[in-house]
Parts: structure tokens; C-alpha cells; sequence
């Protein structure tokens, strides 16, 4: 039987595997090759030998979830590709492959983590360590960039921004989103002094580090986020204390009703002073005429988007892009010189560009099935998040979703581990606290007992909406 230990060591390989898998740069480095994927590929190999080994155990209850949700995936994908052959649409096979196979290695990395008891603990355990060493190497490419050494193959620059080790200042907010918020909800849900100080010091270095990207997107998901967690923690200290007969609600309606009367009033100021918040900004906001085309864009590819999904009777049309190069980025690459070390599209007999936006993406590639499956995933973490106390972590898959309406994210390797660790963390507290006076007892059942089922069809309250079981954890 394989040890702990053994785990533990893989888990690093893991935390490794998904780091290098944002780091695109480094595929120039290396010849070509993509690190992460290596590595991601070792450790399925390596722990889907060992839970082969591990003696026959009961899942947790979200890997029979994650189950459903990639047979509902593959099932939507193949009927996509099936209805693209049929019709006749032309298919780039080398991007179709390409999304085969990171979808493959999803579904293998979410299957190995649900499979084991103790996913808990070990997901924490590797966003420890993506944490402290995404941090050592934020602030060794921040060296980089300030020309304290040089790494050939490696430009951190596009044009004016900020892109350090990634193809472009778009992954790079990706990268700090996904780690800030990571360090966030381990701030959010540790005890420990030294722990807490070091995720918000991880906090404020890939938040300051994703400003220097220009993203907007990035911008909006940080402000949302935060306000979420904010407006979390608010509503549970709130509802504690009325629990101790104190007039908390009154309270804090009061002093709600004044900051709203104080920001109309410093809004009127702002604007009887010609104030301009988006200069004030100083160009951490792209208020420019590059930012405008941006939005045109992709409120074109939005649209096209829309109108391919509906001329494949919302089955989608497979794996892989499905939208043509607009003509402004042709336009665009044939003006100027282009930073180096960028990815793109190039024009083929086949569409291979994609809608900048998740959901989209899901809907052209897998039609409204795919849609449907992600979306009741995601609800679903998100709910456990909540339920289990979680408020960073469910700020965080809040700031990605937003994110994600601007840009396709669901094929980073992370935004999974997140996602898992959301889906078990009520699994984790039921296992955690076993039945009093027998600490081997099995865990209470969340199923009503066997003499119920003669009483009625279905529950009469499908949903428990209490507050003390959701605000009160």
C-alpha cells in the first residue's frame, strides 16, 4: 500500500506541473515543449499507478459528481463533432486534437484527486505550495524584467505591458487572479500568524504584479471579488451577533443608509469639479483607443459567436475553435513590428479563433449540453464554498467567472483544483466531525431514513434555505 508520503511528494510535482502550465514562455526555453503538460502527464501516470495499488475505498460523494460532469462533457463534444462532420464544416485537426487531449487531462487529474478520502487535505497541501513558489517566482521574474539578469528566449514586455513569463499580459492576469485569490482564501481560512501573514503578502504581490498587466478584466474580477468577500463576511458577523440579541441589522442599515448618502454627495462633487476617475487612474485602467478596439472585438466575436451556435441548432460543433480570424487583427499583424514569443492563430482553409469568452466557447464547442453541465458544476461549488464558510474561495471562483466572460479559462489546469476543493469542502466537514462518543462511527447521512420514503415522493422542501445552516456554518 502506498504512503502518505509518497503523495505528498507527487503533490509538488502536481503544484509544479500547474504553474509551469502558465508560465508559456517557458515553452520557448525548453525547445518547444510545454513543462507543465510534462509534468501534469507524470503525475497522472505515477498516482493513477498508485490508487491502482491503494486497497478498494468509497470515494468522497463529488467524484461521482465529477463523473456525471465529464461523461455530460464528452458526450456534448462528440455530439458536436459528430454534427461538424455531418454538415460539412472544416476542422483544423491539429487544434482539435490539441483541446482532446487538455480536456483528457483535465478529466484525469480531477478523477485521481476525487478518488482519494483525504482530497481535503491534500488539495490545501498543494495550494500551500503553488502559493509560495508562484511567489518566488513572481518576484524572480519581476528581477527579470527590471533587468537584473537576463534569460534568453524570455521578453516580459508587450509593447507597454507587463507580460513576464507568459505569452501575453492577458495569461499574466490570469496567472496573478488565480494565485491572489488562492493566497486570499488560505488567509481567509488559517489560524496559524505566520500562515495568514504569508498569504497576504502573497496577496499583495500578484494583485500589484496583475496591475502591471493593464487588464480590465482583471481589474473588474478583483473589485468584484473582494466586494464579495467583504459583503460575506459582513452578513455572517451580522447575523452572530443578532444571534446574541445584539441590534447589529439596524446598525448596519444605518450606517449603509449614510455611505450612501455620503457617496451621492461625493459624487455630485466629483462631477461639479469635471474630476476624470479614469485619468486619475494612472493608466492602470486602457482607457485608449487600443482598449476601444479590444471591446469592439470582442463584442463582434460575441455576436458571430452566437450566430454559430444557433446555425448548429445549439449542438455545438466539437473540440477546438470555431470562429475566423477578424479582419482587424489581420489588419493589425501586418502593420509594425509584434512583440516576440507570441502564440497566434495563423489563416487557414479553417476557423481557429476562439470567442474570448468561456461560456461561449462552451456553448460553440459543446452546444447548450456542455453549458448546462458547467454551469450546474460551478453553481454547485460555488454553494458548497458558501456553505462550508469558504467566503475566500468562493470570492475566487467569482472573480474567475468574471473573468471569464472575457477571456477562455476553463482549460488552466488550476481553476480545476479550485473547483475541487470547492466541491469537497462540505464533504470535508461531515467527515470531520464524526458522531459523538465513537470517533470510528461513520458520518452522518445527509438522506432521510428508509421509513420516510413511504410518506411521500419527493421532499417537501427540495432546498434548505435556512440561514443559520448557510450564514452560520
Amino acid at each position: 500500500m502506498p504512503s502518505s508520503r509518497i503523495f505528498a511528494r507527487l503533490d509538488v510535482l502536481l503544484a509544479l506541473g500547474v504553474l509551469a502550465s502558465l508560465e508559456t514562455q517557458l515553452r520557448f526555453v525548453v525547445g518547444g515543449l510545454d513543462p507543465g503538460a510534462l509534468l501534469l502527464a507524470v503525475w497522472i501516470a505515477a498516482c493513477g499507478f498508485l490508487e491502482w495499488r491503494r486497497p478498494r475505498e468509497l470515494p468522497p460523494k463529488f467524484a461521482f459528481e465529477i463523473a456525471i460532469f465529464w461523461m455530460t462533457i464528452a458526450f456534448a463534444l462528440n455530439v458536436g463533432l459528430c454534427f461538424s462532420i455531418l454538415s460539412g464544416e472544416m476542422l483544423d485537426l491539429g487544434l482539435v486534437l490539441h483541446d482532446a487531449v487538455a480536456y483528457t487531462l483535465l478529466a484525469a487529474i480531477t478523477f485521481i484527486l476525487a478518488l482519494d478520502v483525504n482530497v481535503a487535505c491534500r488539495l490545501r497541501r498543494v495550494q500551500w505550495i503553488i502559493v509560495v513558489v508562484g511567489s518566488v517566482f513572481m518576484l524572480v521574474q519581476i528581477a527579470e524584467s527590471t533587468g537584473m539578469f537576463d534569460i534568453p528566449n524570455i521578453d516580459p514586455w508587450y509593447w507597454d505591458r507587463w507580460r513576464a513569463w507568459t505569452d501575453n499580459p492577458n495569461q499574466l492576469a490570469l496567472f496573478c487572479l488565480l494565485l491572489g485569490f488562492t493566497a486570499l482564501h488560505l488567509a481567509h481560512s488559517e489560524a496559524g500568524a505566520l500562515k495568514r501573514s504569508t498569504a497576504i503578502f502573497a496577496v499583495a504581490l500578484f494583485v500589484g504584479a496583475g496591475t502591471m498587466a493593464k487588464s480590465n478584466a482583471f481589474l473588474l474580477a478583483v473589485l468584484i471579488g473582494l466586494c464579495v468577500l467583504l459583503a460575506a463576511t459582513f452578513v455572517r458577523l451580522i447575523w452572530r451577533l443578532e444571534r446574541r440579541r445584539v441590534p447589529a441589522a439596524a446598525v448596519a442599515l444605518a450606517a449603509m443608509a449614510l455611505l450612501v448618502y455620503v457617496g451621492v454627495i461625493g459624487l455630485g462633487l466629483s462631477a461639479s469639479k469635471h474630476l476624470n476617475l479614469a485619468n486619475a487612474a494612472g493608466g492602470v485602467a486602457r482607457q485608449d483607443r487600443n482598449g476601444d478596439e479590444e471591446t469592439a472585438l470582442r463584442f463582434t466575436l460575441w455576436g458571430e459567436a452566437l450566430d454559430r451556435a444557433a446555425n448548429a441548432w445549439m449542438l455545438g460543433y466539437g473540440p477546438g475553435p470555431h470562429l475566423p480570424i477578424p479582419q482587424i487583427i489581420l489588419s493589425g499583424r501586418r502593420g509594425g513590428d509584434q512583440p516576440k514569443n507570441v502564440q497566434r492563430p495563423k489563416p487557414g482553409s479553417a476557423p481557429n479563433f476562439e470567442t474570448h469568452d468561456t461560456t461561449l466557447e462552451f456553448l460553440v464547442q459543446g452546444g447548450i449540453i456542455a453549458v448546462a453541465a458547467a454551469v450546474a458544476l460551478c453553481g454547485l461549488a460555488l454553494a458548497r464554498a458558501f456553505r462550508a464558510g469558504l467566503d475566500g474561495l468562493a470570492a475566487a471562483l467569482i472573480a474567475i467567472g468574471i473573468f471569464g466572460a472575457f477571456h477562455v479559462v476553463f482549460r488552466h489546469p488550476f481553476i480545476w483544483l479550485l473547483l475541487c476543493t470547492a466541491l469537497s469542502a462540505v464533504e470535508r466537514r461531515r467527515i470531520a466531525s464524526p458522531s459523538a462518543g465513537n470517533g470510528l462511527a461513520s458520518a452522518r447521512s445527509n438522506f432521510p431514513p428508509r421509513r420516510w420514503a413511504a410518506q411521500a415522493v419527493l421532499p417537501r422542501y427540495p432546498f434548505a434555505f435556512s440561514p443559520s445552516r448557510w450564514i452560520d456554518p
